[in-house]
Order: structure tokens, then C-alpha cells, then sequence
């Protein structure tokens, strides 16, 4: 088991390396795109994405989440002649068992893969196509915003279909070259929108960069995986009914999850005016880059998680689970702390004087960045146990509750309506996962850890906010301050010490 976690530590590493790069690159893009474009012009740009991102939801089908995990239960030899495990959807009927088992002995990694890839990018096409042609007749877009919506597609078109190939990288523990293909895809962002910005080409040559990074970003990716695993159009229909009747749940719950979380964007696009979108996207996309963090890890984890509950080990899959908890609110409270006591500056030096106003909605959104990190373990623990069904009545009350919140709010308080909303969504998604998780597998949350990281974020949080430097020395003295304080507790210097790894 020490093993174990060193290799994930050890990935993790070479992935918050990568993402740290990637981040820079990112945060780079947003500040060139936010003063090239301006507060009206970003705004503009961040409907186009956040227009996207809502229809992409419908591509998802739950498959981000089953490819890992079938292909992880797949590798710890819980298969039998490569049958779907029927512990991933237990209310499965009779009758679609015995259609599975029919064709269980085709199923192979290679077979998997390929089929949910083939899946994934029907739905892809078939749904960017409909969301391009529908925003031609929404009179809010201006035409410029319509165009750069059917231009995007194709960038979307790219990342959900890296989403697919990362599977056989993250079962396998090994995310070099994944991590390689975004940070290259996020540099060639970054050189895109420079150049955009320099010869002053607006708002679709923004499109056009953020385009051609996702899309090598995805060639990158597909390269790679092609070394792991043979991947090709496959069109087993009884593969794929085998696999959505199984991803069907998880993909309904993140229907309702990523609508309430990018419903807000275009909303404040139809009911407010462009430039209040970009003072709520400018933040929001910041914090959205480091929502990254606890998805990659979740992405490595997962595969151990559901190899350890289908192999009826409880205290490997609680000792796991208890663990990535402990490493995402190390990383989390002193994040929103910072963010919350810098806002301001923070967002001057990224994005420009013009959104110096975005600086007191960065501090509201990073509380609901923190509610991602510590909700994220549970939210995949869902899918490890498989209690995702019983999950959606969850996703389906915060998703209607919010919506609701946000057709009242934003109309009267704009984007300040969207971000407290969305700080509550976050909370009641994370409390709620934590009790599924709870019920199904007497899991029992130990808060010394979490604790001690909230208190030394408050410490760390108050020395930032009396100090009167520059923003760069504040955010430099502000992480050693938190490093020095992790290591005098005692609960987190112990587990920082042990690298995570779980005890014997």
C-alpha cells in the first residue's frame, strides 16, 4: 500500500509540475484576453465559452468518469472473461444483464476505450452542431458572439474527446505525456491570443487561439495513447448499450451538477450587460483554472477507490478516501484564504485596473473553491461505490433550487446574485455527496487534518492582510508563511513527512 501512494504521490507530482506550467500559461491567456478585449470584450468572449460549456454537458454521458473506472477494475483483474461489473449500476435488470453478458467475452480494454471514444464523438459532433445552429437566433448574441460559437465548437470538440483518452493514462498511473500535451496546448493558447493581441485581430482571433491550443492539446493526447492503447472507431451497439446503461446515471447527475455551475455565465449574458458578464467570468475562470487540481487527482484516485471497493477492502478504500481528502484541504483553505484577503490585487495584476472591481467577487467565488476541493473525494467516491443513482435526487434539487436562484437574483443583483449562489450550490453538492458516500460505506470523516489546514490558512490569511508590500512579495511570503505553519502542527507535518502514503 505505501507503494501505492507513493506512485500517486509521485504522479501527482509530475501532474502539479505540469499544472503549475499550464496554470502560468493560462493565467497568462486570461491577461492578455482581458486587456486586449477589455471588461465588454471579455464578457463577450466568456459567453462563447460558458455558451459551450452548458451544451457540452449533454456530450459528457457520464463517460469521463466510467472510462477510468471500468478500465481500472478491468486492469485489478475484477472481470471475468472482460464482463462489465455489474456493482458499477446494481439496480441493473435482469433482462439488460443478460444482454450484457451475451457479449462479454468481446469486451477488452482495447474494445472498451475505442467504443466509449466512437460514443463520445458522435454525441460531440451531433450536439455542437445543434448548439452553433441555435445561437444564430438568440437576438442577445451579437453576430461576432454567434460566429466565434460555431468556431469554439471545434476546440470543444478537442477537449472532450482528451477528456476520453486520458483514461488508460490515469489507470495506469503514468500521466507524463498527458501532462506534456497541456502544457504545450496551453502555451500555444498563450503565443494565439499574443499575437491576436498585438495586431489587434479582436474578438474571433481570441476564438481561433483558444482553438488551435485545444486541438493540439487533443492530437498531442491521441499520439500518446496510441502508444498505450489501440484506438479506432468501434461500433458494437451491444458494447455501447452495455456501457450507457451503466454511465447513465453519472451522466444525469453531471447534467445537473454543470448546469447550475454554467448556467450562471449565461444567464448574466441573456439578463445583464456584457461587461457584468466579464466582471464575473474574469474571476471565475481563474478559479476555474485551479478547480483542475482536485479533478487530476480524483482522476488517479478513482481507479483505487473502485478496484478496493469491489474487492471488499473498506479500510484501504476509507484510508484512501480520508487521505486525498487531508491532501485537497492542504491545498484548498490557503488557496480561498489568499484569494479572499488579495482579491483585489490579485485581479488587477492578472486581468487589468479595468477589473479591479472583479477583486471582491474572486474572494466570494474561492469560497466555493473550496467547497470543489473537499466535495470532489466524495463526488467520485459516489461513482466508486456505486450509488450514483441514488445521487441524482441531490444533483436534481440543487440543480433546480439554483437555477430558480438564479432567474430571481441576477436580475436584481447581477453577478453578486450568481457567485453567492453559487457558493451555496457548491456547499449543499459537497454535504450532500458526503453523506451517499457515508451511508454506503460507513466512512467516517477525521477533521484533525483538514483542521489544522483551515487554521493555518486563517494565519496565514491575517499576516496578508496586514502587510502593506507589493502583491507578488505578499503572495511569496503568504506560501511560506502557510509552509512553515504545516510543518510546526503536528497532525500535518506527520502526513506531509509520510507522503501521503497509506499506512500499512
Amino acid at each position: 500500500m505505501a507503494t501505492t501512494g507513493r506512485t500517486i504521490m509521485a504522479q501527482t507530482g509530475i501532474q502539479v509540475l505540469g499544472k503549475i506550467a499550464s496554470i502560468g500559461f493560462g493565467v497568462g491567456a486570461i491577461a492578455i484576453i482581458t486587456r486586449a478585449l477589455g471588461r465588454e470584450g471579455f464578457g463577450w468572449y466568456a459567453t462563447v465559452m460558458a455558451y459551450l460549456q452548458l451544451f457540452g454537458i449533454a456530450v459528457d454521458l457520464g463517460l469521463n468518469v466510467l472510462a477510468p473506472s471500468e478500465l481500472g477494475r478491468l486492469k485489478n483483474g475484477e472481470r471475468k472473461n472482460g464482463e462489465l461489473e455489474n456493482n458499477f449500476s446494481p439496480s441493473i435488470s435482469e433482462g439488460e444483464r443478460e444482454g450484457v453478458d451475451a457479449h462479454a467475452s468481446r469486451l477488452t480494454p482495447h474494445a472498451l476505450l475505442s467504443n466509449i471514444f466512437t460514443i463520445r464523438l458522435i454525441a460531440a459532433v451531433v450536439v455542437f452542431l445543434a448548439a452553433s445552429a441555435v445561437a444564430f437566433f438568440i437576438p442577445a448574441y451579437s453576430p461576432a458572439v454567434r460566429i466565434g460559437i460555431a468556431l469554439a465548437t471545434f476546440s470543444f470538440l478537442g477537449i472532450v474527446l482528451q477528456q476520453i483518452l486520458l483514461a488508460p493514462f490515469q489507470v495506469a498511473g503514468r500521466m507524463l505525456w498527458p501532462t506534456i500535451a497541456e502544457v504545450v496546448g496551453r502555451a500555444v493558447l498563450m503565443v494565439g491570443v499574443a499575437l491576436a493581441a498585438w495586431q489587434q485581430w479582436g474578438l474571433l482571433a481570441m476564438v481561433w487561439a483558444t482553438v488551435v491550443g485545444n486541438i493540439t492539446m487533443f492530437v498531442m493526447t491521441f499520439l500518446a495513447a496510441r502508444r498505450v492503447i489501440l484506438i479506432r472507431l468501434a461500433f458494437d451497439f451491444s458494447v455501447w448499450r452495455s456501457i450507457l446503461i451503466r454511465a447513465w446515471p453519472i451522466g444525469l447527475s453531471i447534467i445537473f451538477n454543470l448546469v447550475y455551475l454554467r448556467a450562471d455565465q449565461v444567464l448574466l449574458s441573456l439578463l445583464q450587460p456584457a461587461d457584468h458578464v466579464g466582471i464575473y467570468a474574469a474571476p471565475y475562470r481563474l478559479l476555474d483554472v485551479l478547480t483542475q487540481f482536485p479533478h487530476m487527482v480524483m482522476g488517479l484516485v478513482l481507479p483505487m477507490l473502485a478496484a478496493a471497493w469491489a474487492a471488499g477492502d473498506r479500510p484501504r478504500f476509507h484510508d484512501r478516501l480520508q487521505r486525498t481528502l487531508d491532501g485537497l484541504a492542504l491545498l484548498g483553505f490557503p488557496i480561498a484564504a489568499g484569494a479572499i484577503v488579495l482579491g483585489t490585487p490579485i485581479m488587477t495584476l492578472v486581468a487589468g485596473a479595468q477589473f479591479a472591481v472583479s477583486g471582491p467577487v474572486l474572494g466570494v467565488l474561492a469560497v466555493a473553491l473550496v467547497g470543489i476541493f473537499l466535495g470532489q473525494p466524495f463526488g467520485y467516491g459516489v461513482v466508486a461505490v456505486g450509488q450514483q443513482r441514488r445521487m441524482l435526487w441531490g444533483y436534481a434539487i440543487v440543480a433546480v433550487v439554483t437555477l430558480i436562484g438564479y432567474l430571481i437574483a441576477i436580475p436584481i443583483w447581477s453577478y453578486w446574485g450568481a457567485a453567492w449562489l453559487t457558493v451555496a450550490s457548491e456547499i449543499a453538492i459537497a454535504t450532500i455527496t458526503f453523506r451517499v458516500v457515508r451511508r454506503a460505506s460507513g466512512f467516517r470523516i477525521a477533521l484533525r487534518i483538514p483542521a489544522s489546514a483551515l487554521l493555518a490558512s486563517i494565519v496565514m490569511g491575517l499576516a496578508l492582510a496586514s502587510l502593506q508590500i507589493p502583491i507578488i512579495p505578499r503572495i511569496a511570503l503568504g506560501a511560506i508563511i502557510y509552509g512553515l505553519l504545516i510543518f510546526v502542527l503536528p497532525s500535518t507535518r506527520r502526513i506531509v513527512a509520510s507522503g501521503f502514503s497509506p499506512s500499512e
